[in-house]
């Protein structure tokens, strides 16, 4: 799999998910195992099947949401405890779709998506507005007419911010 100090720095996902577990020929293994501690390497498995070090395994991971992930992986731990055994898998192959799925879990972004969104509309329409006053105020008829209707603007801006101010709840 890959050294000890690796597996440690490895982003997990902690928790218990169902497992289907399947040979390299797709005999069934286990259709009520456990994934644990799912990482982008691998994942630790409890079943009641029978496993042994190299072998390729095919599985299918139910996660809480979404369609389950599944692939090809080898065992590359094998611990026999009283009454289950965990054993340790490392992906061999995962679809682009899962890989990524994955990653995202692992790995959320730390970007506010829709603050950047609400930021780049304001701008847009800022951009709009200033574009759409040049134009009008470089026209000899739009400039006049707007010189007259600013007061009135401005009146009913201040307005509709003071009407606002009184609906807003108190805190």
């Amino acid at each position: 799999m890959s050294r000890p100090e690796d597996r440690l720095q490895s982003v997990r996902i902690c928790g218990e998910f169902p497992l289907v577990l399947d040979d390299e020929k797709g005999v069934l293994i286990d259709d009520h195992a456990l994934a644990h501690d799912i990482s982008a390497k691998g994942f630790k498995l409890e079943s009641n099947g029978v496993l042994r070090m190299g072998q390729l395994l095919c599985f299918r991971i139910q996660f809480n949401q979404g369609p389950p992930m599944s692939g090809r992986a080898r065992v590359v731990l094998v611990e026999r405890a009283d009454l289950v055994l965990w054993a340790g898998v490392e992906f061999i192959h995962l679809s682009w779709s899962d890989r990524r799925r994955l990653r995202r879990i692992t790995h959320p972004s730390a970007v506010k998506w829709d603050i950047v969104v609400d930021k780049a509309l304001a701008a847009a329409f800022l951009i709009t507005v200033t574009w759409a006053l040049w134009g009008a105020l470089s026209s000899y008829i739009w400039r006049s007419l707007i010189l007259d209707l600013a007061p009135k603007v401005l009146a009913t801006l201040a307005m509709g911010w003071a009407l606002r101010e009184m609906l807003r709840p108190r805190r």
